[in-house]
């Protein structure tokens, strides 16, 4: 059962996660749920994103059970929404059926988390986002890891109470056409060549193309807005060795977690090492960082920052000068604390 009444973080910073549950999303879920001072309300899962939903819910709920959280609720979203995506009837080709497996078993099979016998939430994400914001005594932040489409289907529901009760939406992507692009080109969002309702750009986003229409209700709506692109996160290579960065003092249970959530993730992916990155893991180090500063462009992991306006509101994007090593400090040990208790 969730408990009634209001939502009350005391100093702890409330965030809400929504996500697709790639096997980059679950070690930045984990990232999240270790840190003392944030406080996660909800997670909500996607239905057109890297992974199947059942499964990404389930591994989302081992995440919450073994980090002492089991009482978060997580939501599934009922159906995609014809409404602001194209998905319904022009799929993306998401998720990948070769990479379900891998995906879907990561958390069970190669980590070993245990089951949580809780169920999920009996709300679907529109309603769980509503109750939560509306019980929260301040505003809230949106960590957004996947597609938009569960964050534009609940403008479209409740817009003065997503206006009024959300502080800033952070989100893993949001790069619309790529820099190669003519100034001709950068009519948003499907003048970029290579363009088609079956993929994404050259050198743009998932996490904006795989529902772009989605993506634009939510880029328009005028809430500040945090990208991490991926000329920023691509900066963040993978390397099995980053296991020699836990901590000595770390719980040999928890360090033994994340050994294996390294060494066996391009074996779950089915991809090289060398081909992957900490894209999702690596935004929410950044994301941490700047909701601790109050939302400043104070970040150890970015450098450089680029600001635009899109519809007369101002974003900004961390997209240059990954520094790699301030996330690794971050990620294994500052941000404490994935690794500790």
């Amino acid at each position: 059962m969730e408990a009634e009444g209001s939502e009350d973080s005391g100093r702890r910073k409330p965030v809400i996660i929504d996500t697709d549950v790639d096997t980059d999303d679950q070690m930045a879920i984990a990232f999240m749920l270790a840190q003392p001072d944030i406080e996660v309300l909800a997670i909500t899962v996607g239905c057109d994103g890297w992974s199947q939903q059942w499964a990404g819910v389930v591994s989302v709920m081992r995440l919450t059970q073994y980090f002492g959280q089991p009482g978060i609720p997580v939501a599934y979203s009922p159906f995609y929404n014809s409404d602001t995506q194209l998905n319904l009837k022009e799929p993306n080709g998401l998720p990948d059926p070769t990479l379900l497996a891998g995906t879907g078993n990561f958390l069970s099979e190669y980590v070993g988390l245990p089951f949580n016998i809780r169920p999920p939430s009996w709300m679907y994400t529109g309603l769980l986002l509503h109750e939560k914001l509306r019980k929260s005594r301040r505003k809230v932040d949106i960590i957004a890891l996947g597609p938009l489409t569960n964050l534009a289907r609940f403008l479209q529901e409740s817009p003065r109470l997503f206006k009024r009760k959300v502080n800033r939406i952070y989100f893993s992507g949001g790069i619309v056409v790529p820099r190669s692009s003519s100034p001709t080109d950068k009519v948003w969002p499907y003048s970029a060549p290579g363009t088609s309702f079956t993929g994404k750009p050259p050198h743009t986003e998932w996490n904006v193309f795989s529902d772009p229409i989605a993506a634009n209700s939510v880029f328009s709506f005028g809430k500040s807005l945090v990208l991490a692109t991926s000329t920023y996160t691509e900066g963040m290579q993978f390397y099995l060795n980053d296991t020699d960065f836990i901590p000595a003092s770390c719980d040999s249970d928890r360090a033994a977690v994340l050994t294996k959530m390294v060494t066996t993730m391009p074996i779950a992916d089915g991809e090289a090492v060398d081909d992957l990155r900490y894209w999702d893991e690596s935004a929410v180090v950044l994301f941490v960082q700047m909701i601790r500063n109050g939302g400043r462009q104070e970040a150890a992991v970015c450098k450089e920052w680029d600001k635009k306006r899109f519809s007369g509101w101002q974003q900004r994007l961390c997209q240059w000068r990954a520094i790699r090593s301030p996330f690794r400090e971050w990620f294994w040990t500052r941000g404490r604390r994935v690794l500790e208790r």
